[in-house]
Formats: structure tokens, sequence, C-alpha cells
């Protein structure tokens, strides 16, 4: 199944039946989302924070999970005040979290999986 860049959305409202994880957006479209220019998302690319789906061809798509990421890191360079290499930084380290996170949640699930079927061999046998 091939993902296609979705429309502009008109608000910055992430809604998961709106974008899913599966959705491709612009650089235009994240930098809507997101609040982070159009040439601090270049440099990002630049420093290989952000990478598009195919970083080869242009105009470049970004997976719609990033804009979340860059929504946070965007909050953090407002708090904080950060130059472009401690947003950049920052970006990878959420990056990062956000990862762990993913393997944290799917390692649990598996372990209760796990546990469930022993559970349910006791009672059976």
């Amino acid at each position: 199944m091939k993902s296609t860049p979705i429309e502009v959305l008109p608000s910055k409202q992430m809604q998961a039946d709106v974008v899913t994880d599966l959705s491709l957006l612009s650089m235009a479209q994240v930098a809507q989302l997101s609040g982070v220019s159009v040439t601090e998302l270049s440099g990002l690319v630049d420093y290989g924070v952000l990478i598009p789906v195919a970083p080869d061809s242009k105009p470049w798509a970004f997976k719609a999970a990033c804009v979340m990421t860059l929504q946070r890191a965007e909050a953090l360079r407002q708090d904080l005040v950060l130059d472009g290499h401690s947003f950049a930084l920052a970006v990878m380290l959420l990056n990062q979290i956000t990862g762990l996170e993913v393997l944290l949640y799917n390692t649990r699930a598996e372990l209760c999986k796990c546990r469930d079927e022993v559970l349910i061999d006791r009672h059976s046998g």
C-alpha cells in the first residue's frame, strides 16, 4: 500500500483518524502543523535529524509521526530559548525517546501475551 501526501489540514490539530503514522506530509504541511519553518526543517534535514521518506527525491515527503516530535521540540525551544543547534539536538533526543517508548510498549505487550499464554497452559494442563 503506497501512501500519498494528504492535503493541508485547516488547523494544527493532529487527529489520529485524519493523520496516521502511515500518512506522508509535504515539507509545507509539516511546517504548518508543527510550527517549525520550512527553512528550519531544511536545516534539520541537513543535520540528519529529520529524514525524508525518500531523501534522494524531491519534493520531500515526511512521515506524519514527525509532527508530534517537532511540536514538542518547538515548545521546548520557546520555553528554553534554544538556538538552532540545541533545537536540532532536542529533536534528535525526542526521536530517540519516542523510539524507546515504542520499544517499551511493544515489549510490555509481548510480555503480557506470553504471561497470558502461560496462565492458559497452566489452567488447561
